[in-house]
């Protein structure tokens, strides 16, 4: 018989990283409470209703948990109109003035209609390609687009 039950997990509150075990699954469970223990053992930081992933949250000298600032939801609105345009996944890393989105694999580039969009939503992103070294049958370019972590949105 199939039935429907509702699941939970855990997303990092600051990057929506989804939280995976030490042996790299996703976990979605059917109890509300059940995962925080595990993420927690994993290196994640719980604080009350909000979840920090190991790369979002310092421990300073006192030993007390200092969380990174949160990330404003226009830039996730970006990256989500960035993979729909595209058809591609982007990974997300950070610096420390810029957030950088990469796709390793673009067969096409950004053309100009997409670029209005997505300056829409944030007007001063830089994009740009590198070509590797060419490897027998395959075309691609590494596609880097780096916005400031001070950005105006529209």
């Amino acid at each position: 018989m199939t039935y429907e039950t509702i699941m939970y997990g855990i997303k990092c509150n600051r990057c929506q990283a989804i939280y995976e075990d030490s042996e790299g699954a996703n976990l979605a469970v059917d109890r509300h409470g059940d995962l925080e223990d595990s993420a927690q053992e994993d290196g994640w930081y719980v604080n009350g209703d909000r979840h920090y992933c190991p790369n979002c949250y310092t421990i300073n000298e006192n030993d007390e948990v200092v969380t990174k600032p949160l990330i404003d939801y226009y830039f996730f609105k970006f990256k989500n109109v960035l993979q729909m345009l595209t058809c591609r996944q982007y990974t997300f890393s950070e610096t420390e003035t810029l957030f950088v989105l990469k796709s390793n694999y673009c067969y096409k580039r950004l053309n100009e209609a997409q670029s209005l969009i997505l300056r829409d939503i944030i007007p001063d992103f830089v994009v740009d390609y590198r070509t590797p070294e060419r490897v027998k049958g395959k075309r691609y370019e590494t596609e880097t687009i780096r916005i400031p972590k001070d950005f105006k949105h529209k």
